[in-house]
C-alpha cells in the first residue's frame, strides 16, 4: 500500500479500487432465496410506476394543450408550452421504460446463472434522473 499514487488513495478512500470490489472465486454454488427474485420484480414494478406516472403526466399536458382538436384559432403561449413539455415527457417516460426492462432482464440472467458480483447500477439512474430534470 506504501506505493500507491494519490488517485489510488483518493479512490480507495470512496470504494472505487478497494479490495472488496474484486471478488474471490466461490467454492460452494451461491443459494437464491426466492425473495431475490421478488426484490428485482419489485424494482422493476417501481421503475415502470415512475414511468408510467411521467407518461400520464405527459398525456394530460398534451390533452389541454389543443393540440389537434381541430380548431383553427391560434395556441395560446401555455398551450403550446404544455404541449412542447408533453412532448419531452413522453420520450423520457419510454427510456424510464426501457430501462426497467433491460435491467430486469439483466438481473435476472444474474441472479439465473448464480453469478457473484454486485446487481446494481450506478449510472443508470444518474442518467435518467438528469435527462428527467433537463426535460
Amino acid at each position: 500500500h506504501q506505493h500507491e499514487s494519490f488517485f489510488q488513495w483518493i479512490c480507495s478512500c470512496c470504494g472505487v479500487f478497494s479490495e472488496s470490489n474484486y471478488a474471490k472465486p466461490r467454492k460452494t454454488p451461491m443459494k437464491i432465496e426466492p425473495k431475490v427474485f421478488f426484490a428485482n420484480e419489485r424494482t422493476l414494478l417501481s421503475w415502470m410506476h415512475m414511468a408510467i406516472t411521467l407518461g400520464s403526466i405527459a398525456a394530460v399536458l398534451l390533452g389541454f394543450s389543443g393540440s389537434g382538436a381541430g380548431d383553427s384559432t391560434k395556441p395560446s403561449r401555455g398551450e403550446r408550452g404544455a404541449h412542447m413539455v408533453g412532448m419531452l415527457l413522453l420520450p423520457v417516460a419510454i427510456m424510464f421504460i426501457g430501462y426497467a426492462l433491460v435491467t430486469f432482464y439483466w438481473r435476472g440472467k444474474n441472479i439465473n446463472e448464480r453469478i457473484n458480483g454486485a446487481y446494481h447500477d450506478a449510472v443508470g439512474p444518474v442518467v435518467l434522473g438528469a435527462i428527467l430534470m433537463l426535460s
